[in-house]
């Protein structure tokens, strides 16, 4: 098995609605060999979205600099949360933050 044809078993055994054990049992594989390679898809899943830096778009009216403002100003705008990256990129969340912007960012870190 590799991971390709163990994303088609995942999405599979995820539209059955069947547990894992009943799942694996009637496909024939071990649920063991499932585990594994869950932990693989969701190890893998996790590396790309840490090395694409991914990031989502806000509208100008989510964002201090798309309201006139410099990112120095913008930085002195208090912030109600910061999320700080590993790779350095810094999230700030202000008050003035529309409820879609946040659930946007909440989906981002899933």
């Amino acid at each position: 098995m590799n991971i390709e044809v163990f994303r088609k078993i995942y999405a599979d055994w995820h539209q059955s609605g069947q547990s894992v054990r009943a799942y694996t049992r009637s496909i024939g594989i071990k649920e063991d060999k499932f585990y594994y390679w869950q932990k693989r898809l969701k190890d893998m899943e996790k590396n790309k979205v840490v090395k694409s830096g991914s990031f989502i778009k806000m509208p100008p009216s989510d964002c201090h600099s798309g309201k006139g403002q410099s990112s120095a100003m913008a930085a002195k705008t208090p912030a109600l949360c910061e999320l700080v990256y590993p790779n350095g990129v810094m999230v700030r969340i202000t008050s003035d933050l529309s409820l879609e912007g946040l659930r946007q960012l909440i989906n981002l870190s899933r």
